[in-house]
């Protein structure tokens, strides 16, 4: 045991290696030019609001020209107004990369590696600046734009841009460590924004002289399509790419506009020794695929792509904002106008929503011979009479989710179910019966499929000749982690993943299928699983996440409404309605609390929750919903078979609507007045309250406070005690 901790823990032992790499490699002549040119320091590019001021000390300062002040800069303004530097804060980017010589993994600051020693050349250009940085050891160029915009700045990396000579292997570069950062104070105004689940805000105070907190997370998750050896990922991922810090009446608010996949979140909060906290994106240039080349050792082995997208610009945006717009709600508005999102358009949201588990495949015996059949749960009648049940005892209609009742039910078979409902379900006479009722009663209906996942050859899908590839051009299959071993399980049901550009016909086929027999279609994994294909460059590192975007549009100008699970933002923008919606972050020490940035951003889509029968503290996400205006959803099943224990990760056991039923109807009956007050209107407005009770304003004018907390709270001429909430509409107030 101690021997797998030091393993994990120490980078030593990990070995590395390029797929696609020969045992000889090509060097190609590396040369800094001998006379690198810097323009003296002076204004690059202004307009109306801002200029850009270069220094010749390798510093870039966006300031506001009608106060003529500094608002950011890539070096933080009070450590470059003393004179003094430091190789982290003066550093424009970071980069990490791979040394063949020895198989190690390396590090490099731009300032010492490149500006102390001059190796570094700028130029301006149409509305900015470009920095060349020439890390000199590493035989590696990075280009560095700035452009100056009428609302932000812009700072890219053209991918097609970076020299590499062969000597080593760009991994990861980070951009503009220092200049989303804001100095360490007690002062409860100045924070770190995260993306973390719904949102997070880390404060920066030093709580501890000798460490600092540090943070890092990728994009839309790990890499679903990558092999993993442990399940150690956050379990409330990023699901957009933006990041940003709040600096007293100014904050500065960060979108990832190109590479978003390829991106990480990376931050460091209360850092004594530069006295700042500082949130930042880090670039994976090169993806990586795991492997386990001894398993008694416990070996692991990163395999790196040979190549990264050349075609590819990494970009991010910076906006800078002031006085009331500079905090998270401004953040979030910000955002939300980015993704041209009309808060006022709101999708109409019922006041809860039921999501029924069809079955599963598994195994079963005949005469001691094992073979695989489906195991029914819930069937098409069984499911009608629970919603006509349920909407009787509590008065309201919900919205209906119907999962797993394709032809291996919620197991990983025929890629989309088999674009088709299993007769053992009633078949698709029966999911009419179902479907009829809900348009008579004005219940939304979402049937889900997967045209991500598969685990058998059907429908035009083959597991040799369809399968996505990683990098280490291997197929990108996944399988379970053993429950009581680290090792992947592989007598478990597999899970392939089909290639990238195959994703397009697998939505065509489903369009056709659907075709005037199906209304609402939810995605289960276009919202929250993203993979690289290391078959076609355009993939590499999670690559093109508008391919996902344009394939739920296309689905949509087919007729249907469109439902995802758990959606990143790529998903969650064109999509009519969202699942899965997170309460929380990933929980982790760095984060001092929790808000509704998602919420705020995607207000104008129906919005409802994980199933709070599954979660341990059902009363607290209950709240946690109502805060944000999340309505609550509830898995549900007919029938529990023992089959099904290990099935979905043993959902079933949790939904079986005879132990369910009093909970959900009375987590109904508590909050469906509240729900249906906002039923067409966006959260628009958030607030912390002292001693950790909330304030929510939505779009119609609806006020809820929510006390998660022990003690009573009071709010202007409210008071709301523990575990509660109370809603007004500006003049009285009620539970």
């Amino acid at each position: 045991m101690l021997k797998r901790i030091a393993c994990v823990c120490l980078c030593a032992v990990m070995l590395f290696s390029f797929a696609g790499c020969g045992s000889t490699v090509s060097l190609k002549k590396y040369v800094v030019p001998e006379n690198l040119a810097v323009p003296e320091t002076g204004v690059v590019a202004e307009n109306d609001r801002y200029s850009l001021l270069w220094d010749s000390e390798a510093c870039v300062m966006l300031c506001d020209k009608s106060s003529g002040q500094v608002l950011w800069s890539t070096t933080p303004y009070s450590i470059f107004e003393s004179g003094k530097s430091s190789s982290s804060a003066s550093s424009p980017v970071l980069v990490q990369y791979y040394n063949p010589s020895d198989g190690s993994l390396e590090s490099a600051k731009a300032y010492s590696e490149c500006i102390s020693s001059g190796l570094f050349s700028a130029e301006k250009t149409e509305n900015g600046l470009k920095m060349q940085l020439f890390f000199e050891d590493a035989q590696i160029t990075i280009p560095l734009y700035f452009t100056l915009r009428e609302d932000s700045l812009e700072v890219s990396i053209p991918a097609a841009e970076i020299e590499e000579s062969g000597k080593t292997k760009l991994i990861e570069v980070s951009v503009l460590p220092y200049l989303c950062s804001t100095p360490n104070t007690k002062d409860r105004d100045h924070y770190l924004f995260f993306p973390s689940g719904c949102g997070a805000l880390a404060y920066t105070d030093e709580d501890v002289s000798s460490i600092s907190r540090s943070y890092e997370a990728d994009v839309y998750g790990v890499d679903s399509g990558r092999k993993l050896l442990d399940a150690t990922h956050d379990s409330e991922t990023v699901r957009m790419p933006v990041y940003g810090a709040k600096q007293g009446e100014n904050a500065l608010f960060a979108i990832i506009e190109s590479g978003d996949g390829a991106a990480k979140i990376t931050a460091d909060a209360g850092n004594y020794k530069n006295e700042h906290s500082t949130v930042y994106a880090t670039f994976q240039v090169r993806s990586y695929d795991e492997t386990e080349t001894a398993r008694n050792d416990y070996s692991d082995e990163r395999i790196y792509a040979a190549d990264f997208d050349k075609d590819l610009t990494y970009k991010i945006g910076f906006y800078p904002l002031s006085g009331q717009d500079a905090d998270y709600v401004g953040m979030a508005r910000c955002y939300q106008k980015y993704l041209a999102l009309d808060a006022a358009e709101k999708e109409r949201q019922a006041p809860y929503r039921l999501q029924f588990f069809g079955g599963d495949m598994t195994r079963h015996f005949v005469m001691g011979v094992p073979y695989e059949a489906l195991t029914v749960s819930t069937d098409f009648d069984a499911t009608l009479k629970m919603i006509k049940e349920l909407e009787k005892e509590t008065g309201h209609g919900g919205s209906v989710s119907l999962q797993g009742f394709g032809k291996s039910g919620n197991t990983f078979g025929k890629l989309a179910g088999g674009y088709a409902f299993a007769s053992a379900f009633g078949g698709m006479k029966g999911y009419q019966k179902v479907a009829d009722y809900c348009k008579q009663n004005h219940i939304p209906l979402f049937s889900s499929f997967d045209l991500m996942r598969f685990g058998s050859s059907a429908s035009g899908s083959s597991t040799v000749f369809d399968v996505a590839k990683t990098a280490s051009q291997q197929k990108s299959i996944s399988y379970p982690l053993s429950l009581n071993l680290r090792f992947q399980d592989e007598d478990a049901q597999k899970a392939c993943f089909i290639k990238r550009e195959k994703l397009d016909g697998a939505a065509q086929k489903l369009i056709s299928f659907t075709d005037k027999t199906v209304g609402g279609i939810q995605l289960d994994s276009f919202g929250d699983i993203l993979y690289s294909d290391y078959s076609s460059p355009r993939y590499y590192s999670k690559g093109d996440t508008a391919q996902m975007t344009k394939i739920i549009s296309k689905i949509k100008k087919s007729g249907h409404t469109v439902s995802v699970t758990g959606a990143n933002a790529y998903a969650a923008v064109t999509a009519d309605v969202i699942n899965g919606v997170s309460l929380q972050n990933s929980c982790s020490f760095v984060f001092d609390e929790t808000v509704p940035f998602y919420q705020l951003v995607f207000g104008s889509k129906a919005m409802y929750s994980e199933p709070l029968n599954t979660v341990t503290n059902q009363q607290d996400f209950l709240l946690r919903a109502v805060e944000m205006g999340v309505s609550p959803s509830f898995s549900l099943c007919d029938q529990y078979d023992e089959k099904l224990e290990t099935a979905s990760n043993g959902v079933y056991k949790f939904s079986l609507y005879k132990g369910q039923k009093k909970q959900v109807v009375d987590a109904i009956e508590s909050t469906a007045d509240f729900y249906q007050s906002i039923e067409n209107a966006s959260l628009i407005s958030h607030t912390l309250l002292e001693g950790g009770a909330t304030v929510s304003e939505f779009s119609n004018g609806v006020t809820v406070v929510v006390n998660r907390t022990k003690k009573a709270v009071q709010y202007k001429d409210i008071t709301v005690e523990p575990n509660s909430f109370r809603c007004f509409d500006g003049k009285e107030a009620s539970k």
